[in-house]
C-alpha cells in the first residue's frame, strides 16, 4: 500500500477515535470506566518530553515521545483533580502491599531524562502539587550528548533537503543506502519524510550499537562538504537542575548509562545497571532503587541482573493497570504523548485502554 494513502487511513482512523472518545466523555462512559478498571489499581503513565508546540513540531524527537506544554498542563490538571497522583515512596508501598491501591491513584514517571522536563514539565507539576519520576540515561546528563535516533534524523531531514537541488549529494546517498529503508526519504515529502525516518529508525534499532555508529558517520562524511550539522536543541538536564527538581517532590531512577536496549548481546549489562545507579546515587546523594528498561526491552536474563544490581523495581512499557502484589521487575505503563492524547477524552481512552 502507499505510504500517502496508509498515512490517510491514518488520520481517518485518528479522527473516528477522537469523535468516540469524545462522545464517550461527555456521556460519561469514560469517567465510569476508568473508575470501574482502576478500582484498588494504579495506571501507571510514561512521558518523555514536553515542550511548547513550536519546539515540538522543530524537534528531531519522534511525536511518540513529546507533548506540547499546554496540553501536559491539561493532563495534570484532570488527574490532579480525579485521580490520586502518588509519589515514587507511596507507589513502591503500594505495590509491595498485601493491600489495594486507593482507587484511581497514578504515577507519573518520565524517560530518559530531557532539559524540557525540567523547564517545561517541572513548573506545572509543582504549580499543581503533582509528584513525578524520572528515570535518568546517566551518561547524558550535563554533557553536549544527543540520542543516536536525534541525530539520525538531523542528518536524514538535511540529506532531504539537499538532494531536492544537489545531484552530487542524491546520487552519493542513493549509492550508498539503496535498496533499504534509507532511500524512501530521497523522494519522501512532508510528514511523509518524518515517517519515513521513523522507519530507518526501526530498522537501525535491531542493529548492533557498532552498525548504527557507523551508519551515521557515514550521513555525516557524505554531509560534510554541503552542510552545517544543525544546531540541536535536544538537550538533557544537568545535574544541578536534577539536584533542584529533587527538592519539589521529584525523585530519580536509572535509565541505564548509555540508553542500550539491554537485550542486545553486545550491550554491557553491568555499565548500563550497575554503573548507571552509581552515578546517580553519587549525584543526588539519594538511593537508587528503580530503573525503566531503555526502549522496554527485558528477558529473564536482564531481569535477573536488575534484581542483582540492587534495583526494588523496573517500569516496562507494556500497557496495563498495576495492582499490589504484582511483579516489581515488570511494571506495566501507559505511553502517553501528544499524538494519542491530545486532550482529555483521548488520555482517559488511552488510560482505561480503549486503544
Amino acid at each position: 500500500m502507499p505510504r500517502t494513502r496508509q498515512m490517510h487511513i491514518a488520520r481517518i482512523k485518528q479522527a473516528i477515535k477522537q469523535v468516540l472518545a469524545h462522545t464517550l466523555f461527555a456521556s460519561g462512559v469514560l469517567p465510569y470506566l476508568a473508575r470501574r478498571k482502576l478500582r484498588g489499581r494504579c495506571v501507571v503513565l510514561m512521558y518523555h518530553r514536553v515542550l511548547p508546540d513550536e519546539s515540538r513540531a522543530a524537534s528531531m524527537s519522534h511525536g511518540a515521545i513529546t507533548v506540547g506544554r499546554n496540553v501536559f498542563r491539561q493532563h495534570m490538571q484532570y488527574l490532579q483533580t480525579h485521580f490520586i497522583p502518588l509519589d515514587q515512596t507511596a507507589f513502591m508501598a503500594g505495590l509491595q502491599a498485601e493491600k489495594t491501591f486507593a482507587d484511581q491513584s497514578c504515577l507519573i514517571t518520565f524517560d530518559d531524562g530531557w532539559k524540557d522536563n525540567y523547564t517545561h514539565a517541572w513548573p506545572i507539576l509543582r504549580e499543581l502539587q503533582v509528584p513525578a519520576t524520572i528515570f535518568l540515561s546517566s551518561g547524558f546528563i550535563g554533557t553536549a550528548k544527543r540520542f543516536w535516533q536525534e541525530r539520525l534524523t538531523e542528518r536524514l531531514l538535511t540529506v532531504h533537503e539537499l538532494v531536492q537541488h544537489n545531484e552530487e549529494v542524491k546520487r552519493d546517498f542513493g549509492t550508498r543506502f539503496q535498496n533499504t529503508p534509507f532511500s524512501a526519504v530521497l523522494n519522501g515529502t512532508g510528514g511523509d519524510v518524518r515517517e519515513a525516518i521513523a522507519t530507518c529508525t526501526q530498522a537501525l534499532k535491531a542493529q548492533p550499537v557498532a552498525k548504527i555508529d557507523t551508519t551515521i558517520a557515514t550521513l555525516t562524511q557524505i554531509l560534510a562538504q554541503h552542510a552545517p550539522v544543525r544546531a540541536e536543541a535536544d538537550d538533557f538536564m544537568d545535574w544541578e537542575q536534577v539536584r533542584q527538581m529533587q527538592q519539589g517532590a521529584i525523585s530519580f531512577g536509572a535509565h541505564g548509562v548509555n540508553h542500550r536496549i539491554m537485550t542486545r548481546p553486545d550491550v554491557d549489562l553491568q555499565d548500563e545497571l550497575i554503573v548507571a545507579k552509581r552515578v546517580i546515587e553519587a549525584k543526588t546523594r539519594q538511593p537508587v532503587t528503580t530503573m525503566s528498561y531503555p526502549n522496554g526491552n527485558y528477558n529473564a536474563d536482564v531481569v535477573a541482573r536488575v534484581r542483582r544490581a540492587g534495583y526494588r523495581a523496573a517500569f516496562s512499557v507494556e500497557p496495563g493497570h498495576v495492582r499490589a502484589g504484582d511483579d516489581p521487575y515488570t511494571v506495566k505503563r501507559i505511553n502517553i504523548n501528544g499524538d494519542s492524547a491530545p486532550n482529555i477524552p483521548m488520555l482517559l481512552a488511552r488510560i482505561v485502554g480503549l486503544w
